[in-house]
Formats: C-alpha cells, structure tokens, sequence
C-alpha cells in the first residue's frame, strides 16, 4: 500500500477565494457575489461577497436569444432607478443557450450592446437556475436573505412592478411610490423558436446546397445555398454567427415569398447591398433582428448566402415573434 499525504482541508476563506476564482470569468461588472453548488440532493446558493447578502436583490434570469428577453432589458435600468434608493440591488443571470454563452468575449459584447451596467453573470453549470427552480426564460425573482419574497414569470413588466411595490409597502404603507408600469405593446412577444442542431432535426426547415451540422447548428460555404422556413407570425429574428478568423460580417440575405423583403418589413440588423438587396449583417454569435410586421401572404421566408465561400455563417436557430 502507497502512502498518500492527506490533502490539507481548505479553510472558509481559501475555499471562497478558489470559487471565487472559478467563476470570475462569468461574471461581468462586478465581482462574483454567489456561487451555486451542489448540496445533497439539491443544488443551493452560496454567497462568496459581503454585498450579496446585504439586502434584498432584484435577480433577472435571461434567455439571451429571446426579444422577451430584450424587452425585459429594456425595463430594468427604469426598475432599478424606482427602487435603488430603498436598498434593492439589482444582477442578471444569462442562461447558457448555446456554447458561445460560455465565451467571456460573448458576454461582454452582449452586456455592451444593451447597455447593461448592472452585474451580470451566465449560469455556467446551470445550477443557479436549478437551486432557484428557474425552468423557463426571462423570469424575474425578488430574493432576501436567500429567501424568494416574489416571483414573475414571462418579464410581465407590470406584474413585477407590482410585487416590489407590495414588498416595499409591507413594509412602509406609506412610501410615496411611481404608478405601477406598463408594458409597451408595440414591444415584440416570442411566438416560437427553431432550432437546426443535430437531434432537433428542423422538420419544417428546407435546406438546398451544401451544408454541416453539429449539435448546436447549421453552417455553409456554399454561395448557392438556402434555407426556407414558413413564418408562423409576423416578426423573424436569426441566432447566427459569422465563421472563420475575420473581421468583416457575414451576409443573410433575406427573401419573402420568393422576392426580396420589402423595406417596410426589415428590422434593426438589416442593411442593403449596392443593387439594394436586404441582408443581415452577421458577426459575432448573436439574436439579430431580421424581419417585422410581415403580411400572411409574405411569411414564407428563404435565406440566401452568396458571399458564404468568403465568409461561411453559421445559423444556430431562428425566432418568431408578433408584434402590433
């Protein structure tokens, strides 16, 4: 028998410095504040700075591919503005949708292009969901002392608000609050999603041309290729990335009913080419908004890629909303 030397029991505060470590690279703007772990049967929380568990917090669990998602983004720099000055902190928790999620880069472009100025963290392993029981996306969770005080599913804005006002006032029935919020309802809502990784098989998806696919997508080279999906509402976003070492974007084009979209009908990321024809200008793995407000007549929908042999893109999955 090999003698081995007995491995030396870490102390609080080494073991807090080595979780601490483990998880920095997943955390945005702040320093990590808390780590999930598993405890028994279930994971649970473990605060790893003071500031965690100095009041309440305002914990809002993203989806980073939905515009449900977005459109709760657009709300919290207000709710954090109401509800600060009592004490109400606020983090965001990314859930890992795709492998990139997991990519430091990916997450502070993210964090950057929605001016998101609050601590931000992805659930690497996934526990921090599971030890709150957080199963669908965006949710947001009123949390103090460990303990969930509120809960509200679907980014209800006004619900939300709701609920932090009851908190506050049950503790202070007298506390001069805003009028409860209200979802603006030109605000896209998520319909559907289609994934195209292996295993999801994307029954209603057609591909021509020559393509690959992995677990987490579908990508070309082919200028001939084409992917055609039928819209089942009136918005289309894209998930998709430019492949291989270069700065310059990617290009989707994007055609409805067998022509290109009409201008009435392109989104946020859509730009022309010099014969005027749309396109979605792809760079870094991202949700980019495609289409809006299509017509029924006009939701049958071909993507094109007549530039993939300079620069391959890879389409991880497409999003359907409506919008008014």
């Amino acid at each position: 028998m090999v003698w081995k030397p007995k491995e030396k029991e870490l102390t609080r505060d080494e073991a807090v410095k080595l979780a601490r470590e483990e998880v920095a690279p997943y955390w945005i703007g702040s320093p990590p504040l808390v780590v999930a772990a598993q405890a028994g049967a279930m994971p649970r929380l473990f605060p790893i700075h003071q500031k965690f568990e100095e009041g309440p917090w305002l914990i809002h669990f993203l989806d980073p591919t939905t515009f449900g998602s977005e459109t709760l983004i657009h709300y919290i720099q207000t709710l954090d503005q109401r509800y600060s000055r009592y004490g109400i902190q606020t983090l965001i928790i990314l859930w890992p949708v795709y492998d990139h999620h997991l990519q430091r880069p990916v997450l502070e472009s993210f964090a950057n292009s929605h001016r998101i100025r609050h601590p931000m963290a992805v659930d690497y392993n996934r526990l921090m969901c599971a030890a709150l029981g957080v199963r669908q996306f965006p949710l947001t969770l009123l949390i103090e002392k460990g303990a969930t005080v509120a809960r509200t599913e679907a980014g209800a804005i006004d619900a939300i608000d709701a609920q932090i006002q009851k908190y506050l006032r049950d503790r202070d029935p007298g506390l001069p609050l805003h009028p409860i919020l209200t979802r603006d309802p030109s605000m896209p809502k998520d319909v559907s999603s289609l994934e195209l990784g292996k295993e999801k098989k994307a029954p209603k998806a057609k591909f021509k041309g020559s393509w690959t696919q992995d677990l987490e997508g579908v990508t070309t080279a082919d200028k001939t290729a084409t992917l055609s999906f039928a819209a089942p509402s009136n918005g289309v976003g894209i998930v998709a990335a430019a492949q291989g070492k270069t700065i310059e974007a990617a290009k989707v084009f994007l055609e409805a009913a067998g022509v290109p979209a009409y201008d009435s009908h392109l989104d946020l990321d859509v730009r022309h080419d010099e014969s005027g024809e749309p396109y979605v200008e792809v760079r870094e793995p991202r949700l980019y908004h495609a289409l809006h407000h299509l017509t029924d007549d006009l939701r049958t929908i071909t993507l094109r890629f007549p530039a993939a042999d300079r620069i391959p893109v890879k389409i991880f999955g497409i999003r359907f909303f409506t919008q008014a």
